[in-house]
């Protein structure tokens, strides 16, 4: 009787061979569930009918309880070898990084060589924390504004040697480093060409409206430009948090745009206004010192131009200003670039061309966000 069961055996052990293996990976890649659900089918809803009916009907016995079990176990591995080969492991690639996150693999606990974690938490929004992770950020003084917006809590202004042990094991299990505390900025890709943006990375480039060519270009998304942080919607937010903006740095680019005009539009009524104010800008120089044009009461005048703040210093005036440093021999000084200066980044301009820059009212974050949007002063 039993040799007459080898060949159902020897067929059964194929197929349960690869039901086994089908099982096994869909486990591996998290779906433990689905793996399982097929399983059970198998066996309640195929093997037991089956083994029921050809032994209580059909009289067959040992050989229908075997026919039945590897009929069962046939089709539970041929669905979970279909579920395989119909598997979209990109998407199953990000779920599983994100349950590894919301298990975490690091464990708060102190240690002498400090404490080490794989995990980093920069692109997660407070409501995707894990609750370890919420409870390492509350100790360093995190709540979910600051944390949404990227801003840094009180205690970063402290030195790392006055922390509480709890606050600096918290914030090295969040990422930080002594040597970077109080500093650490969220990761930036200013200088990063679109083909080496990280795919998180350029999918926020893309919910912010970027293309391959806009990103390359240094250009800010044109239906963007105008709309300040909270006119963003939350997915842009987010979006915008991956890719190093804060609220702040954000709304910087609309303060900018409307301090600077742009060259195309205000050309021909700046050169109007100054000639209609040029005797107002005599005794105006750009280096605080004595100008060519001083006239007879510029000595004592409580008003001169050269006693003020930049930012206090009329409208026609800066206009003027910009208009002679940017069209002066200092932004050719630089043999190897024959580029327009205003799409070179700051950390490339030389010592020179900054120190002009800084002279008609730009800071580093300023020129770096006019070069970005494509602003040029008129």
């Amino acid at each position: 009787m039993f040799s007459e069961l080898v060949p159902y055996i020897c067929v059964g052990n194929v197929t349960l061979m690869f039901g086994s293996m089908s099982w096994t990976i869909l486990g591996a890649s998290g779906r433990v569930g689905l793996a399982t659900a097929t399983g059970f089918l198998g066996s309640w809803g195929v093997t037991l009918p089956l083994s029921a009916l050809s032994t209580l009907f059909l009289g067959y016995d040992l050989q229908g309880m075997v026919s039945a079990i590897v009929i069962g176990y046939s089709c539970s591995g041929a669905m979970n070898s279909y579920f395989l080969m119909r598997s979209n492991w990109e998407n199953l690639a990000r779920k599983i990084q994100k349950k590894n996150r919301n298990y975490g693999v690091a464990k708060i606990a102190p240690t002498d060589a400090g404490i080490e974690t794989t995990i980093n938490y920069d692109y997660e929004q407070w409501e995707e924390l894990p609750d370890h992770a919420k409870d390492a950020a509350l100790l360093i003084g995190f709540d979910e504004d600051r944390w949404n917006n990227g801003e840094n809590p009180e205690l970063f202004e402290s030195p790392w040697e006055a922390l509480q042990v709890q606050e600096r094991e918290a914030a090295l299990f969040l990422g930080y480093k002594q040597e970077e505390w109080g500093s650490r900025q969220k990761e930036t890709f200013e200088d990063c060409d679109w083909s080496e943006l990280p795919d998180d990375a350029q999918e926020a480039a893309l919910t912010l409206g970027h293309t391959e060519s806009t990103w390359n270009n240094n250009k800010k998304c044109d239906a963007l430009v105008e709309v300040s942080w909270h006119d963003l919607s939350m997915d842009q937010q987010e979006a915008a948090i991956a890719l190093g903006y804060d609220e702040e740095k954000w709304n910087d680019g609309l303060s900018i745009a409307s301090s600077i005009s742009l060259h195309e539009e205000g050309g021909s009524k700046n050169e109007h206004r100054r000639q209609e104010h040029q005797q107002d800008t005599t005794g105006f120089s750009l280096d605080g010192d004595s100008s060519t044009h001083h006239n007879e009461d510029h000595d004592n005048n409580p008003d001169s131009f050269e006693e003020r703040d930049w930012s206090e210093r009329p409208d026609y005036v800066q206009e003027a200003a910009r208009e002679h440093v940017l069209e002066s021999d200092i932004w050719n000084s630089n043999d190897e670039r024959d580029e327009d200066v205003m799409n070179v980044l700051w950390h490339e301009l030389s010592q020179e061309q900054q120190e002009t820059a800084i002279l008609i009212g730009f800071s580093d974050n300023m020129w770096n966000m006019c070069v970005a949007n494509g602003w040029r002063p008129s």
